[in-house]
């Protein structure tokens, strides 16, 4: 017997239809951390998949359970999810997290930067988003561009060229 395949949600199959588009297909860059990639799965973070092989559907599956499902964004206002979602594979579901409190605190919310979309987070964002999504957009827009802007002080010293030809394209995401 074949298992089924999930049943997605709408809101995932919404944000996950642009993540896939700007991750594109198989690449195997010496220069990226990752490693090989494809749809943004990479070999460094999934050594059981075979990166070269790996299908739309099977990465659809992969976002689906070890992001969407694995770290609530399917609690989350579903732009906000879907923002998560476009980040949080560059940057760490931690990362993510702390750059979606931090822009509820730029929009006079109190709130703990603990790194975890919890229940606090959740109906923080909701509240802002219903409220007025585009600051609250702009905020999260502006906390994932200090993010990287400040990983790649921090890295220069370490590092100097290694992430400069992957700068601009993460500035871009996180300002979409």
């Amino acid at each position: 017997m074949v298992d089924a395949a999930p049943t997605y949600s709408s809101d995932f199959l919404d944000a996950v239809a642009p993540l896939l588009e700007v991750e594109g297909g198989y690449v195997d860059n010496s220069e990226d951390p990752g490693g090989e990639t494809k749809f943004g799965i990479s070999a460094r973070y999934h050594s059981g998949v075979d990166i070269k092989n790996l299908t739309r559907d099977d990465a659809i599956a992969i976002y689906w359970s070890e992001w969407w499902l694995a770290y609530h964004y399917d609690q989350l206002e579903p732009r906000v999810a879907a923002k998560m979602l476009q980040m949080a594979p560059l940057i760490g579901p931690a990362n993510a997290a702390i750059c979606l409190q931090r822009a509820c605190r730029a929009n006079g919310r109190t709130l703990a930067e603990d790194g975890v979309v919890g229940e606090s987070t959740r109906e923080c964002s909701a509240a802002l988003a219903l409220h007025n999504f585009d600051a609250l957009l702009a905020a999260m827009r502006s906390e994932f561009a200090a993010y990287f802007r400040a990983k790649d002080a921090l890295e220069r010293g370490r590092r100097p060229e290694a992430d400069e030809p992957f700068l601009k394209g993460w500035l871009s995401r996180a300002y979409e």
